[in-house]
């Protein structure tokens, strides 16, 4: 049977998410996440578990989610996003693999004052197993450009770190990573030293291990810029970069903490510094 929802000189709106991205969230799997912007899911966490996801399906759901973007009464978040564009239907390649978005855990050994999964009690460990979703993907299948934002959670807290790395390294795939820092792992390391993973981010959040603890739940400031200075050696061995980010709230606005994070971040020298604010409270109506 023809699935097809367009004749291949058809010129349709599409988007390189829908075409050949994976959001593994929590709740189950979707093409994209894009700030508050995100297509529906493609099945839920239950649903993978129960095996029903094989490369056929997310190809099927990619061709629906480029006809629903096409038509005048299906609501998705994506026909009001900047990245949609018009291509040659049969230009869309719906095998590949692109940006990955790996969030299927929650599970985090700090307790951040401004996080939504510490604000709604939800750190819950992985429902399924993201790698069999992957492995779906032949290595001819990885775009030259693809990457994977590995966030989460804390991605140190998984008891396969290893194994995501490996993949994604023999794969090609360009790693983004979001730790706390208060975990070194060895792996992180190699990674930034040999360069498979290109960029490590770590909010510090403080300039003194009292306004650390307050805003992050643990007294574990003295730890993570140790670790980041380890982390920041790698970066000098090899082509990973690490990035040390300052979330600014009303708690860590003081002189005594900006001072401290500017002095700590001239002794580490990471290879960028990202200065950025809370936005919870424009979203949250605080």
């Amino acid at each position: 049977m023809n699935n097809e929802p367009f004749q291949p000189d058809d010129i349709v709106k599409t988007c390189s998410k829908l075409e050949s991205g994976l959001n593994l969230a929590i709740n189950g799997l979707r093409a994209c996440t894009r700030g508050a912007l995100m297509p529906p899911l493609f099945c839920s966490a239950e649903d993978i578990v129960q095996g029903m996801v094989t490369k056929d399906f997310i190809i099927d759901q990619r061709k629906e989610y480029i006809r629903m973007l096409n038509d005048d009464h299906s609501d998705m978040d994506c026909k009001g996003c900047l990245m949609v564009e018009k291509k040659r239907y049969g230009d869309i390649h719906f095998s590949r693999l692109g940006h990955i978005d790996l969030q299927h855990y929650s599970i985090c050994n700090l307790r951040c004052s401004y996080c939504a999964y510490t604000r709604d009690d939800m750190h819950y460990p992985p429902r399924y197993d993201a790698m069999n979703i992957l492995r779906l993907f032949n290595p001819e299948d990885v775009e030259w450009n693809a990457h994977v934002d590995f966030a989460g959670g804390e991605p140190t807290m998984l008891e396969n770190l290893e194994e995501y790395l490996d993949f994604f390294r023999s794969r090609r795939i360009r790693v983004l990573m979001f730790t706390n820092a208060v975990k070194f792992h060895q792996a992180i390391y190699d990674g930034l030293a040999n360069g498979s993973i290109y960029l490590v981010i770590t909010s510090v959040d403080a300039g003194t291990p009292s306004t650390f603890k307050t805003l992050r739940g643990r007294d574990q400031y003295l730890q993570v810029l140790e670790n980041l200075s380890r982390y920041a050696g790698a970066c000098s061995k090899g082509t990973g970069m690490l990035a040390a980010k300052y979330i600014f709230t009303d708690s860590n606005c003081g002189d005594d903490d900006v001072a401290g994070f500017a002095y700590a971040m001239l002794a580490l020298r990471p290879q960028q510094v990202w200065l950025t604010i809370d936005f919870a409270p424009m979203f949250l109506g605080q």
